[in-house]
């Protein structure tokens, strides 16, 4: 009887401690897994900082563009002078309506740059959000080695 109880006991110290080790290596899974999240993360969010550096210059150049179609625009509409002379006169309408169209397609390019910062900044904050959450089960799931 007593050596039954023995190996009784013996058995289920051998199942907890195959239990506690099985729940310490379930724990190290879970740590890697949230590592490589993060690192994935902050993979990501190294390069949507690379493209937004990209996109401002770009929109520095987009705005300098327009700058100057908008500004050689109001010169062309300002330059009408009531003439006699109907075919100079159309002509120079034509020039101003070439030119305003060319700014109104830089303004639109200007436009469309800035909404591509904005969404690029929003990605950004989203991106480092989760990683803020991820770190900290990071470090409340770490199994000291």
């Amino acid at each position: 009887m007593k050596k039954t109880l023995y190996i009784a006991i013996i058995f289920v110290g051998i199942l907890r401690c195959g239990t506690l080790n099985a729940q310490s290596v379930a724990d190290s899974v879970t740590v890697s897994k949230s590592e490589k999240e993060v690192l994935k993360l902050s993979m990501k969010l190294t390069e949507d900082k690379k493209e937004l550096e990209k996109a401002r210059k770009e929109y520095a150049v987009e705005y300098e563009d327009a700058k100057k179609a908008t500004r050689d625009a109001d010169k062309a509409g300002d330059n009408f002078k009531s003439t006699t002379n109907f075919g100079k006169n159309e002509r120079g309408a034509r020039s101003a309506a070439r030119k305003m169209k060319k700014a109104e397609t830089a303004n639109k390019r200007l436009a469309r740059s800035k909404r591509n910062i904005e969404n690029l900044e929003k990605k950004i904050r989203k991106t480092e959000e989760k990683i803020r959450k991820l770190n900290p089960q990071i470090e409340l799931t770490k199994v000291p080695d």
